[in-house]
Parts: C-alpha cells; structure tokens; sequence
C-alpha cells in the first residue's frame, strides 16, 4: 500500500509547484508517484469541477449545494482512483482533498459539522498520511493568482477578502488538532527550493517510520 500526501491551503500558496518538485524528488529515489487533483481526477469529478468552480455560477450556488458538489467529486475521486491507485503505486499525491472541504465549506461557509460528516461518507474513511498545509496570508495568495483554467478567477477565488481569511484559520486550526498528520509549512517569497526541502524532511521521515 502506498503512502497518501495531500497538499492543502489558501489560493497561490504554490502547491502546483511544491507537488512538481516533490514528484520529481521521489522519482529521483526510484519511487513511482501519481498525481490528481480536486475536484477533479476521474471524468466524472473532472465534470464537476467545471461547474462547482466556474465563475459564470458565481451567486448562483447555495452553501450547502456547494459542500455537496465537492463531496460528489470527491466520493467518485476516492471510489475510482485512490483505493485502486494507492495499491499500485509508492506515493498518492493530491492538490486538495478532505480538508478543502473543512476550510472553505467549514470554516469558510459556517458548515464544520455538516462537512465532517459528509466527508467520513464521501472519503470512507481514507485519511492521508501526510498533510502538506502550505501557508500564505489570504491577501498576498489572492494577489498571486493565476487565471489559466476559465480565464478569470474561479468562483471561489473571487470571494472577498474577509471569506479567505476564515478558511486560512481553518487550515491551521485544524493542523493543531492533528500536528503527527498535517505539516503547516509556511509560504516563502521566491524560496520554492527551501519550502520543497522542509516538505521532503518530513515525506521521507514518514516513509523511514513506516520501514
């Protein structure tokens, strides 16, 4: 069985950079690494993603519609890739996964309780070994984010200020609930090699734990 790393935080805090540079980092020791993403992953968590974070719905989604629509990505995610995957390769690498949820539906929706029973059923129960939470201030993030998929900001990144900032204190409320699980490495300007070693200390630490 392999080991799941997820990558978790606030807009533009350099996940997409921080997993290329760890993927390569574990290929290089002979590791075999598969990546996804969320919501995304499987062509009908793909399906998802194009409406839950299309900006042409900003407005248009409740709360609650929201939450479910990422639990829907994520319980096709988890039922057609992870399970199967995580038996096929040394390392399950995810740009988000349960703890999104926790953040921005969470803490940033007024939704805790109802997230975290939703993702206990959509999950069944899979937690990742390692949690990668990456730490940006919600202002500097947002000022840092690129518009490649939809051509503007997604619908979630064109939230105020003010929302951000309460999902950024769940991530890290939530790592001082699991500090052995969830690794809160801070965002450092134009460091991207020092922020990928401090991630590589701790993925190897796990996989010498666990030999």
């Amino acid at each position: 069985m392999g080991f799941f790393i997820v990558f978790e935080g606030g807009e533009g805090n350099g996940k997409s950079t921080q997993i290329k540079l760890i993927t390569k980092a574990l290929e290089q020791k002979g590791f075999s690494v598969f990546n996804a993403r969320e919501p995304g992953g499987p062509e009908i968590s793909e399906k998802v993603r194009e409406l839950v974070m299309n900006p042409k719905y900003k407005g248009k989604i409740g709360a609650r519609t929201e939450m479910f629509l990422y639990m829907v990505a994520r319980a096709q995610h988890t039922e057609e890739w992870i399970i199967s995957k995580l038996k096929e390769y040394d390392f399950y690498i995810s740009d988000r996964y349960a703890l999104s949820s926790v953040g921005y539906q969470g803490y940033g929706r007024g939704l805790l309780k109802e997230v975290k029973q939703c993702n206990e059923i959509a999950t069944q129960g899979i937690v990742p070994d390692l949690t990668i939470i990456l730490d940006i201030s919600a202002k500097k993030g947002l000022e840092k984010m690129s518009t490649d998929e939809f051509g503007e900001k997604d619908r979630l990144e064109q939230e105020p200020l003010n929302f951000h900032e309460q999902v950024n204190q769940g991530f890290l409320q939530e790592a001082k609930l699991d500090p052995d699980r969830m690794k809160v490495i801070p965002y450092l300007e134009n460091q991207p090699e020092q922020m990928h070693q401090q991630i590589l200390s701790h993925v190897l630490k796990l996989v010498e734990k666990n030999n």
